[in-house]
This record gives C-alpha cells, structure tokens and sequence, in this order.
C-alpha cells in the first residue's frame, strides 16, 4: 500500500477544524437563547460529526473521542430538544474550549500522550446520554449504479471466488476535506483487491467538496473485512456495501448517473478557490516592488520626451509605458481586493467572550452587529481584534450597569452592546457603543489631577472631547477594584497605542446616564496609498492624500494675507478658519524657513494644520515599507514625532512619510511650543 503523507493534510485539517469550531460556538450560543431550535442542532451535529471523521482519520485520538461523546448528547437534543439546561450548555462550551487546545496541540506537533486529560469531559457527558443498543444505521444511503450489459458481464468473470463490491459513499464532511476521506479510503482499498471503477473517475484528483462517491473492487477479502478497514477511516454509517447480486438485480442501478449529474452542476457552479495567506502577501509584496519600478519608468519617461523626440525606438518605449502604469495599477487594485475581508469575520468570535463576561459579571446583555459585510485590509483587521476586545470589557465592565440598577434608572434590566462597521470615503469605522451609565467628566478630571497626568489649570482650557480622551492616558483607570477584567490602568492606552500604529484614531464620544460610543477610524490599507511628494531643504517627503484637503501656494504677493502671527504663534487663515503653521524645516531642524512655497492644508478627527514646504512634487501611488526596526524608544534613530513610514521613489531613493496625527500631537493645545 502506497504510504501517505498525513503532514500534508494537516494544514487543510487545521483550517477546517477553525471553521467547524467557529460554527459549533456559535450553535451554542443560539442554543442558549433557543434550546429547542432542531436546525441550529442538526448544523451543530454536522459539524461535529465532521470534526471526528477527519481527526479519526489523522489519528488525532482525544479530538475524536471528545467530539464523538458531543455526538452523542445532540443526538439526544434531537429527539427531545427540551431536554437542553445551563449544565448541558456549559459542559459544550467547556468542550468547545478544550477542543481549541488539542486543536492548538495538533498545530505545535504535541504528542497524544501530552494532551490534557480530557476523561472528566467524557464522564461528565455520560450524565446526560442513555446509550441505546439497537445500534441506529442510515435507510437512505441505498443508491444505485449504472453499469453496461458488457461491464456486468465482465464483473461477474471476473469474480469467481472473489468478491465484487460496491461501496456508496454518503458524507457529512465539508469542503476539501470530504476529498482527503475518498483519498484515504481509496488508498486503503487498493491492496485489498482490484478497484474496478469509481465515481467520480481519478478519485485520487478530485479536489473541494465530495458527499458523495463510489468505489467497485474486486476482492477475496469477505464484506466484513473490507467493512472493518474501511472503518478506519469512515464510519459505518457513511457507506453501505452491494454486493454483485444487488448490482444485478438493479438495486444501484442508477447510482453513477446521479451523481455525475449532480457534481457536473456542482463544478460548473464553482468559483472560489482557497489560497494560503502567504501566497497573497508574497504577491502583494511583488505588486509594491511592480509599483516602484512603474514610477521609476514613469520618471524615467519625462527625460526620454525631452530628449528623444527623434527615436523611434524611444517613442514606442513611451507608447509601451502608460499600459505597463495600467496594467500595474489594475493589478495592485485585483490583489487589494483579494486581501479585503468582511469584519464580520472577527465580529462572530465576539458573542462566546460577551457570553462569558456577561456571567462573570452578574449583568444581562445582549451584543448586536451592524455592517458585518464592511470590508478591511486583513493585515489591519488583525491587529484591530485586541483592542475590540478591550473595548468590549469596558463597554460590560465599566459601561453596563447591573441589572437592578438600570431597573431603578427607568432602564431594561438587559443591557446592550452593539458593533457598527461601517465606510467613510477612505476609512473604515468600527463602533462599540452601550446603553450604560456614560462616561462622567467630573469623575475623569478628579481622577486625572490624583494620578498627576494633568493640572488644574489646563483642565481648565480642556474640551469635553479632550476630558474624555484622558481615560487613554496610560495607567488610567476609574475602575474601583482590580479583577481580571479591569482596574489595573491598561486598557485604553493599548487601545490608542495599537490603533495609531495602523494609522487610525480613537474617538469618543459619551452622554451621562445614557451610554458611550467609541469609534476607531482605520485607513483601508496600509500598503499601497496615494500620497502628494513635497520637498523641503533637498529632502523628498510623502503626505498620504487622505489627510490633506487643499494645497496653497505663498509668494510674496499674499504671503501676509495668507499667515499671520497671533500671540507670538503664526498661523494661517483658511476658510474663516484660524489654524496652526508648522514649518516643516523648523520642525525637523532642517534649517532657516522660508518666505515662499506651499501650504499644505492637513489635519485628521477635526484637528486642522498647514505646513509650509518649499516645492510640491505631485501625487504618487507609494509603497508603504515600515521603519519599525529603526524608529523608537530604545531603537536605532530613537523616536522622531511625524514619521509614520518610508517609501522608495522611482529614481530608487528613500523619502519619508509625514504622520500627520504625529505632528498635530508634537503640538499643546493652541499651538503653543513644539514638544520633541
């Protein structure tokens, strides 16, 4: 018998072990709020069903038993839903859990033996399950095959003292799994005999979803062998076997014709593939290096045009240019499409951490979702999951009131938390917002002047906005005790610190008595953007477009009508509004300033800024590569405010990324001294 490769299925078996869990947890929480709805049941038991038949067949033991005796206990629901109650929900979550961790086991390449014990789990169900002995088989597996008066005839020469069988196959498994079934099966039967047809044909090929398929074998081996080899893999109750007699008299007789049928609508219907995550990171990596090579001969055909007007050679080269810039930006658009995911994708793992905060805490809520189908870079919407979960604590925590204390406010003793996403031009928005207490000003103000973050005399200058936003100071808390979901002063300060290293802002906004909503507003990317490039004391720097709203020239002409100097500060007029001038060569101590150049008019959460540069360049599609390893505390270049990035430009040098949020926040309140 060929030898298989088990390593190989493991990736495709840990992918499809996350999905089913994911499904089985939500089941649960559904069950909770309905125990006797019979489809959530019926979707739970198929997932678990399909967990066991793949972990069995890998010989991941502790996962199959586990979701076998889980079988068990939703085989009971069925028949009588009602019988559902709090302990029966606990020990599945409790399952669900430990089913993560062997889950993670398998991914570490643990051994079965270091597993933990899971016989507590396995009694404990045992409570709820009355084993039936009737031994319960599937009726309608019974298919039937068309075969040819010639192949008949063939089949039965060929028997003689063997065996001719037919095994139909009926599967729960989902996606590709159900193909790696029909491979191990196929395999283990090949020794056995000799496989005279299958169904699909080249069933070692086949890939994607497979209910059903057949194998005919001639074999000396007698039914019940064959039956108990092939239960290494499968259940008994996923196949029967035919024998010759029932082939004949036509008991299958349609079988191959079904099925063709069915998976020929299934395969011309199919239009999705799956793709390791890698692959399209190698290729959105690609596509950046594609999009610096497009600028380079974009620069590089400026000086063919003036110089060249002669060449043919060099004229065709222009014409070939502008295809290969749309060809390059059509491509990066197809791949950022393909790196776009729903944020319903982290959304759905957030009502087992509510449900379980919830209990924690003593209080009701109920957690609801709105534009679960807003799309986001998936590198950001990965990073964005830990600071929803700090949200999310403190929306129960310290938002949500208990339930006997919302009776008395006149409020529904439930209380509720909801997840909005939605777009903003070229930002995504995710909300938490409760219906609790409200954030209380005063309480933050007393708080902040006893731990030292503030005076009372810029409390004083500070906007309700600004007041609010003291609570992502670090080592900030209100919180009257430490537990383990709150009062240890961290919390909103990671919030803030991970979300501005996406690019993004927090903003929050709170009524007394009547509930909080804090929004995070991302960029949709954060590896191909636009930017304008400007110059500024022979250095080239990068603006992301998303953050500038008009671009001003300043001669001699209109320079003092433009910028004027209030309290020894200038500033700049700008549509009825006065707002701060940073000059760009002060604030990176570049040199003398200037009298003439360009205001570029900037700002983000509202906050507006011009920054006066020398020349403007124009607008680039830049690639954003991260200067991690060289900028921060403790780092190479140490901290350097207003630097978000580095970009290379199409002659192959280096320009850096102005972070706008950087330079507004290098600046106090009013434009007063520039902190560095």
């Amino acid at each position: 018998m060929e030898k298989i490769d088990f390593e190989k299925f493991k990736k495709l078996f840990l992918q499809e072990a996350d999905e089913q869990l994911e499904v089985m947890e939500k089941a649960v929480m559904e069950l909770e709020e309905n125990g006797e709805n019979r489809k959530v049941i019926d979707e739970f038991f198929r997932m678990a069903h399909s967990l066991k038949g793949s972990a069995g067949s890998m010989g991941y033991s502790a996962i199959a038993d586990l979701t076998h005796q889980m079988e068990n206990v939703l085989d009971k629901l069925r028949n009588n839903p009602g019988s559902l109650n709090d302990d029966i929900t606990d020990l599945l979550f409790i399952s669900i859990d430990t089913l993560k961790h062997l889950r993670e086991n398998v991914e570490k390449d643990i051994p079965e033996e270091e597993n933990p014990d899971i016989q507590h789990i396995l009694e404990r169900f045992q409570d709820f399950i009355s084993i039936e002995t009737d031994g319960k088989k599937k009726a309608n597996v019974e298919k039937k095959i068309q075969l040819t008066s010639q192949e008949l005839k063939n089949l039965k020469e060929k028997a003689g003292e063997n065996n001719v069988l037919l095994l139909c196959f009926e599967l729960i498994q989902q996606q590709e799994m159900q193909s790696m079934m029909a491979f191990l099966v196929l395999n283990n039967l090949k020794d056995e005999g000799e496989i005279v047809k299958t169904f699909p044909h080249h069933l070692e090929e086949v890939e994607g979803d497979l209910p059903y398929f057949s194998i005919l074998i001639c074999t000396e081996k007698k039914e019940e062998d064959l039956v108990k080899l092939v239960e290494q893999t499968l259940d008994r109750e996923e196949f029967k076997v035919f024998p010759l007699e029932d082939i004949e008299q036509g008991k299958a007789s349609d079988y191959f014709q079904e099925i063709k049928e069915n998976f020929s609508r299934r395969d011309e219907s199919r239009d999705s593939i799956r793709v390791d995550i890698e692959k399209v990171d190698q290729l959105m990596k690609l596509v950046g290096e594609l999009v610096i090579d497009k600028e380079r001969l974009l620069e590089i055909s400026k000086n063919i045009k003036a110089n060249s007007r002669e060449n043919s050679e060099a004229q065709a080269l222009l014409q070939t240019i502008p295809h290969v810039d749309f060809i390059a930006t059509e491509l990066h658009e197809s791949v950022m499409d393909i790196r776009m995911y729903p944020v319903g994708s982290i959304f759905k793992r957030f009502p087992r951490l509510v449900r379980d905060i919830s209990k924690q805490t003593g209080k009701d809520i109920h957690l609801e979702f709105s534009g679960e189908d807003t799309e986001l870079d998936r590198t950001i919407l990965q990073e964005v999951f830990d600071p929803l979960v700090h949200l999310l604590r403190n929306a129960i925590d310290h938002g949500i009131e208990a339930p006997s204390q919302r009776e008395k406010s006149g409020k529904p003793s439930r209380g509720t938390v909801a997840l909005n996403a939605w777009q903003e031009e070229n930002n995504i928005v995710i909300e938490v917002k409760d219906d609790g207490a409200g954030i209380d000003p005063e309480k933050i103000k007393t708080r902040a002047l006893e731990k030292g973050l503030v005076t009372e005399a810029q409390l004083e200058e500070m906007d309700q906005e600004s007041i609010l936003e003291l609570i992502m100071e670090p080592g900030f808390s209100t919180s009257e005790t430490v537990n383990d979901l709150s009062g240890r002063g961290v919390g909103m300060d990671v919030v803030r610190t991970n979300i501005e290293k996406l690019d993004g802002e927090v903003e929050i906004s709170s009524e007394k008595g009547n509930g909080t909503s804090i929004k995070i507003v991302l960029p949709l990317t954060l590896a191909i953007v636009q930017a304008l490039m400007v110059r500024e004391k022979g250095n080239d720097y990068a603006i992301p477009l998303s953050a500038i709203f008009e671009t001003i020239a300043v001669n001699g002409q209109n320079y003092k009508e433009v910028i004027k100097t209030v309290k020894n500060r200038e500033v700049v007029v700008w549509r009825d509004q006065v707002i701060p001038l940073i000059r760009l060569s002060e604030f990176f101590l570049l040199g003398d300033s200037h009298q003439e150049g360009f205001l570029i008019i900037g700002g983000v959460k509202g906050r507006m800024m011009a920054i006066m540069v020398e020349a403007v360049i124009g607008e680039q599609e830049i690639v954003i590569k991260s200067l991690g390893d060289f900028l921060g505390k403790d780092k190479l270049f140490g901290e350097i405010p207003g630097i978000s990035g580095a970009t290379i430009k199409g002659n192959g040098e280096v320009a850096l990324i102005l972070d706008i949020q950087g330079i507004l926040k290098s600046f106090k309140k009013g434009g007063e001294a520039i902190e560095r």
